[in-house]
């Protein structure tokens, strides 16, 4: 029975032209890509992070670009990108030393999806967070009105301050009371004293 590979042609039996052709097309293909199939992120600091592709040369058939926030397998975040032009998009109000990981979706005009692109990236560490910082301003601001209520004390009762002496005096006025009054009670009884002599 004859093998049926023997009724194709064989690669030496085919024109060259002809595979080179075939070839160019392939390629052509492959390289023409219809999406943006990288995303980079530079400037990473603690709280920000900028991210960037580079789009299709031919970008009739796009109709937006969906960015999405991606954490733990869930989307919490669409950023549509009307601008088919857009190179770049500014992430902001990122949380410090903590893994993000955002997929950039090119949507066709028919309404289907191109293709997507992802990049994961860890933003910096702040040793000063905004946490500490509240809690340092908080803590200043208490003491700061401690100070003003003090100060204002002192100006709205000058009396204050003669508290110390008014009490001192209050003291010494009672000592003398009670001095007056043993010598009255020992006046009274020094003629009984005398007459028992």
């Amino acid at each position: 029975m004859p093998s049926p590979h023997q009724y194709l042609p064989q690669l030496h039996q085919v024109p060259m032209f002809i595979i080179l052709f075939f070839a160019v097309i392939i390629v052509q293909s492959a390289d023409a890509l219809n999406y943006v199939n990288i995303l980079n992120v530079t400037d990473i600091t603690t709280s920000s992070a900028e991210l960037s592709w580079v789009t299709p040369d031919d970008t009739s058939g796009i109709s937006n670009y969906v960015l999405m926030k991606v954490v733990n397998d869930d989307n919490t975040r669409n950023d549509t990108i009307t601008d088919v032009g857009t190179t770049s998009f500014t992430l902001t109000d990122l949380r410090y030393h903590k893994i993000f990981t955002y997929t950039l979706v090119t949507n066709g005009t028919s309404g289907d999806t191109l293709g997507m692109a992802s990049v994961t990236f860890l933003t910096l560490y702040n040793p000063m967070n905004r946490y500490a910082i509240g809690a340092v301003a908080i803590a200043s601001t208490i003491f700061l009105i401690w100070i003003i209520f003090f100060i204002l004390g002192k100006k709205c009762n000058p009396h204050r301050d003669n508290s110390a002496r008014l009490k001192k005096i209050f003291l010494e006025m009672q000592q003398k009371e009670k001095e007056e009054k043993k010598k009255k009670i020992s006046s009274h009884h020094a003629p009984m004293e005398d007459a028992q002599f």
